[in-house]
């Protein structure tokens, strides 16, 4: 997925400023190109691509390729902010239930540990039997976004089940598994739960707001 991603980024950059020298891009080209890529896709899509652009410019100035960045005083687009969400038990009931009607194998199951752990979705998709302890009731996440690093997390009587179930059919190290290539994870589900969260008629829903339904449960 990161190769594709990198790749249509430099094929987007190719078709704006491919037939142009480096040294003969302004400021205004920048700005340009920020404007034509604000009528196609979100201004946080806008943001990454110029990103990567700035960078690209910033290490030809660094490796004496260019005098100076003519994209340093480009401004990025602001990006609407998110009120954060959170599930009622009603709501959380329907996405479940829309859940069983996808052919979706892990979808459910990841929802379930979402709300009930507030790991984040990549913790989630990453997450390895051997960080999974059912004697011990505890997953220990590595390398968390957090200043104290690693964490533990205690399963609760619901968490416990499911790892045990999950545990009992097994068939590779990560306790979801790509399906479409052996020995590695399941890279996204972003099809599957908006396909759920409109199927259970639930409005203004990302995955990362379970992570605020359990914090918000939790306290």
């Amino acid at each position: 997925r990161r190769y594709r991603n990198e790749r249509y980024v430099a094929q987007t950059l190719k078709k704006y400023l491919g037939k142009r020298r480096i040294s003969e891009i302004t400021s205004e080209d920048g700005g340009r190109f920020k404007s034509a890529r604000a009528r196609v896709v979100r201004p946080a899509t806008v943001n990454r691509e110029l990103t990567v652009l700035k960078h690209m410019f910033a290490k030809g100035l660094e490796w004496g390729f260019l005098p100076k960045n003519p994209l340093r005083t480009v401004r990025y687009l602001r990006v609407p902010g998110h009120l954060e969400r959170v599930l009622s038990t009603d709501e959380e009931s329907r996405l479940l239930h829309a859940c069983d009607s996808l052919h979706s194998r892990f979808l459910k199951p990841i929802i379930l540990l979402a709300t009930n752990t507030g790991m984040r979705r990549g913790e989630i998709l990453s997450l390895e039997w051997a960080r999974v302890d059912l004697a011990q009731h505890t997953i220990r996440v590595l390398n968390a976004k957090s200043n104290s690093g690693d964490r533990s997390i205690p399963m609760n009587t619901t968490v416990h089940a499911l790892l045990s179930s999950l545990a009992g059919k097994a068939t590779s190290h990560f306790v979801f598994p790509s399906h479409r290539k052996p020995g590695e994870r399941l890279l996204d589900l972003k099809k599957g739960f908006k396909k759920a969260v409109k199927l259970a008629g639930i409005e203004d829903l990302r995955f990362h707001d379970l992570r605020h339904t359990f914090a918000t449960r939790l306290v």
